[in-house]
């Protein structure tokens, strides 16, 4: 990808290249001559917690996502030199056998907190646990598809922010919301009159982004479902409800106004499912507040989520642009 680029990563990146050992030798295999895009490559599996072969190949070996034998045997040789892990995934016979999917590595661990100048220690990345108990890492086959789908929004609207020249001052991802500060409750009922129930706010990210309107706050959700609306969606929304009302989001995000909205961008596996989203929105909890709620199929969304009229928003009818 040429320097530059919308995207070519390296333009995403928060981080300066400053050191890199020239090889590195291991007894299993010949020995690695590191290079650049090798800690570039590295920075991204941090910062999108894991990737599969195709992303890393659409983000740093072709402009097209085509299949690319430099980037399967690029990251062959840093996984076998222990810079990235492999995490299992399940092979269907009636599939075609899916891309490896990778996650930092310990000894690539250890080179980014060379390259912040801190200890190990303080460098927080998924699969930390694994590695230190010497365990391959295994998680569900929806478990990882969640993951990926992440990884996969992430990378989308951070490509859409630099198109459209809006920048994206704060980036929560799940991990940090689930372990990190910003983890919040409230308290609300259910149906009116109700008993008051406890619902953690746990999204799949957060960001904000500066735009020519101002600076908007949003939430994701990356929903996966493909039947009816669980008792987990009814709280969801009801939750999110109560923390806007509450005033916890405008303490927490350090939001001075309180008529400062939020919104909880969903995406969904097909059109059908965002429009049972959209009613729901305005079913559960206060129907007032279900103009924070838009939903949208993914396929729509990462191709341009911002200015493409896809989303369908609580309380309303038709589709719109969410900027």
């Amino acid at each position: 990808m040429e320097k530059g680029s919308p995207n070519c990563y390296t333009d995403l990146m928060p981080s300066a290249i400053r050191f890199l050992p020239l090889k590195v030798e291991t007894r299993r295999t010949a020995p690695l001559e590191l290079t650049p895009r090798d800690l570039t490559l590295l920075e991204a599996v941090y910062r999108y917690r894991m990737l599969e072969g195709r992303q890393f190949e659409a983000l740093f070996f072709s402009a097209h996502g085509k299949p690319n034998s430099r980037a399967r045997d690029r990251l062959l040789r840093l996984y076998q030199h222990g810079f990235l892990k492999r995490v299992e995934r399940p092979i269907y016979r009636h599939l075609p056998n899916p891309s490896p999917v990778y996650r930092l590595g310990k000894r690539g661990a250890e080179m980014l907190a060379r390259e912040r100048g801190i200890p190990l220690s303080k460098l927080r990345y998924w699969g930390k646990g694994d590695d230190r108990d010497h365990h391959p890492t295994t998680v569900s086959h929806p478990f990882l598809a969640h993951g990926l789908a992440l990884a996969e929004l992430r990378i989308a609207i951070e490509r859409a922010a630099l198109r459209h020249s809006y920048p994206i001052e704060t980036w929560h991802d799940d991990m940090e919301l689930r372990h990190g500060p910003h983890r919040d409750a409230v308290w609300t009922e259910l149906t009116p009159g109700g008993k008051r129930v406890r619902i953690p706010i746990l999204p799949d990210g957060y960001f904000s982004l500066d735009t020519q309107q101002g600076r908007g706050h949003f939430f994701l959700e990356a929903d996966r479902g493909t039947e009816t609306l669980t008792e987990k969606w009814r709280r969801k929304i009801a939750g999110y409800k109560a923390y806007f009302a509450s005033g916890l989001f405008h303490q927490r995000y350090r939001v001075a106004e309180r008529t400062t909205i939020f919104r909880v961008l969903v995406t969904t596996p097909s059109h059908t499912r965002a429009e049972h989203l959209r009613a729901a929105f305005l079913r559960y909890g206060t129907p007032e507040l279900a103009r924070l709620f838009l939903a949208a199929p993914m396929t729509e969304v990462v191709r341009e989520p911002f200015l493409a009229p896809i989303w369908l928003r609580g309380g309303t009818t038709g589709a719109q642009a969410l900027l």
